[in-house]
């Protein structure tokens, strides 16, 4: 049984990592929230469970130096751990495109993924970094993940979404992420991945999702051919639970062909 850590799995790309792991035999998920590295020795527990470990913790929000101290913080305790117990599980961090703009959150993540890296290099280590573009999907906390779940929640809720910036997305699914973290594991990659996701302004995907949501709420399933559309349906319906559920489905009626069914002048012939 291959065990593999998921820190931050009740987060966006956590969730999603638990739910992809739970579906792969002989594959255990070991969960670990906030609490984990709220004492050195729940942490030393952790990390000495784990043959991999996916560090998706994080913050991406907030005042600039507490999201450098939370995230470089995070990686600091990580290697910790690992040191202290003498583990060196294969380590997939979820880094960011944001690693190559001067800002709070790219200077953390590229400060936690050079920790990781040391270590790595130091100790023999499997280290891969996952440099990711915007990430959405189910179960994302709207006004804090990304604009796709703040405007599907209000979509969701009857709300008018505003675009304050019409800016580009490249969107990547949290599943993909997930899938990319896992063949990471089993294929012993090393080094940095930049998956590409799907390029499309703010108001581009608002269009879409509006067209989907206005779809579904008249009680029609909204063609899904395209799997973008399909995943943006999917991340839009999770916030209908569970005020729009049970729906009534109306069954529609031809009353035409109820007046003069097929073959009803048959006897007259």
């Amino acid at each position: 049984m291959l065990k593999i850590g998921v820190t931050g799995a009740y987060g966006l790309v956590g969730w999603h990592a638990r739910c992809r792991l739970f579906a792969e035999p002989g594959v255990e998920a070991i969960p670990a929230g906030r609490e984990a590295f709220r004492d050195d020795a729940g942490l030393d527990v952790f990390v000495w469970r784990c043959d991999a470990i996916l560090h998706f913790a994080g913050m991406n929000r907030g005042e600039d130096a507490e999201i450098e101290r939370v995230n470089v913080g995070l990686a600091e305790a990580l290697v910790a751990a690992m040191e202290r117990t003498g583990r060196s599980p294969h380590l997939v961090f979820s880094s960011s495109t944001h690693i190559d703009r001067d800002t709070a959150y790219g200077r953390s993540k590229r400060a936690a993924a050079e920790i990781f890296a040391r270590w790595a290099d130091n100790r023999g280590g499997r280290f891969t970094n996952l440099v990711l573009p915007h990430v959405f999907g189910e179960q994302g906390r709207p006004f804090y993940n990304s604009v796709v779940s703040t405007f599907c929640y209000q979509l969701a809720k009857g709300e008018r979404p505003r675009i304050d910036h019409d800016g580009q997305l490249e969107l990547l699914h949290a599943q993909e992420v997930a899938e990319l973290a896992l063949t990471a594991i089993r294929e012993g990659t090393r080094g940095a991945i930049r998956p590409s996701g799907r390029p499309i302004r703010v108001s581009a995907m608002l269009e879409r999702a509006a067209h989907l949501a206005g779809c579904y709420s008249g009680g029609v399933i909204p063609e899904l051919e395209d799997r973008f559309d399909l995943r943006l349906f999917n991340t839009y319906r999770s916030y209908l639970f569970p005020d729009f559920y049970p729906r009534r489905l109306e069954h529609p009626v031809d009353h035409a062909a109820v007046t003069n069914p097929p073959g009803a002048d048959l006897g007259a012939r």
